[in-house]
């Protein structure tokens, strides 16, 4: 997509993306993508992302977003707020699945921001799920003002614990810079929010040698950047720390660099090892037409 020139997000606030999109194990490579306001009761939202906003029970699957610059400017506060993501800045009752993005660079400017490499923001309510399976997040450049995460720059959950969950996914070589008022930033989540016994369920999941850059060091973390007003819970959840990132209370089995190299066999399927950690097997759909 290098010669395509400045794209749009697919799904806004105001015409949310709300269908079912199969990737087919395709890429979409060296996109530049600039976020789109929009303005709703005096509020406005701005979103930046492959999908800007996938919501109404929508998914996404098998794809792939290699080397994407995804720009939000926006955002003064309250509710004026600015969303970035490599694939989907706004996830909410949605399902992504066997996904990734890579050697990406996503922003987030202006103050109360949400960006993440993989999604910026997920929310749950009124008994809606949100779910990410098989998807992985390397390699990328996260840069907020106020909340940043490796894979998901924060969440909000007020329905019930399992309604935001993540299973098989991991978070690898990416650095969270956060700079701003609220200045979080986490290697895989950035902040969480709810205040249920758990906000997440994050199972089979770990971070490779990610790096949460803020000012404050309490506010930057391995799996979350703060666990101030929400929690998560972890089941077979591994990381290699390489920057003496804060564990914020988030249980989790450190893991040495040697360690890392066998520890697809404790994950399983459907991780195979990779040369310095597990990488997942993505599907890819090939369909073969024969006549006569």
């Amino acid at each position: 997509m290098s010669e395509a020139g400045t794209l749009a997000p697919v799904g806004t606030k105001t015409a949310p993306f709300a269908g079912n999109y199969d990737g087919g194990g395709f890429s979409i490579a060296n996109a530049t993508i600039n976020g789109v306001t929009s303005e709703i009761e005096g509020n406005k939202y701005t979103v930046a992302g492959v999908f800007g906003v996938l919501v109404g029970g929508g998914s996404i699957s098998n794809l792939r977003v290699t080397n994407v610059s995804v720009t939000a400017t926006g955002g003064n506060g309250g509710l004026d707020q600015a969303y970035a993501g490599g694939l989907v800045a706004f996830a909410e009752d949605c399902t992504i699945t066997d996904c990734s993005v890579s050697g990406s660079t996503i922003t987030a400017s202006g103050s109360n921001n949400f960006a993440g490499a993989f999604v910026g923001f997920a929310g749950a309510e009124n008994s809606e799920k949100t779910a990410f399976s098989k998807c992985a997040s390397e390699n990328n450049t996260v840069n907020t003002y106020d909340y940043g995460g490796g894979f998901i720059g924060a969440i909000v959950n007020t329905t019930d614990d399992d309604a935001i969950s993540f299973t098989d996914c991991y978070s690898a070589k990416n650095t969270a810079t956060s700079t701003g008022y609220y200045e979080i930033a986490g290697a895989f989540l950035g902040d969480v929010q709810g205040e249920l016994d758990k906000n997440a369920i994050v199972k089979n999941c770990f971070v490779y040698s990610c790096d949460a850059v803020v000012k404050n060091n309490s506010k930057g973390g391995l799996f979350v950047g703060s666990t101030q007003y929400g929690t998560i819970s972890t089941d077979n959840c591994f990381y290699y720390d390489a920057n003496s990132l804060a564990s914020n209370n988030v249980p989790a089995t450190s893991k040495t660099a040697e360690e890392m190299k066998s520890l697809a066999s404790m994950l399983g399927e459907p991780f195979t090892q990779g040369a310095d950690y597990p990488v997942l097997l993505h599907s890819i759909t090939l369909t073969v037409s024969i006549d006569g």
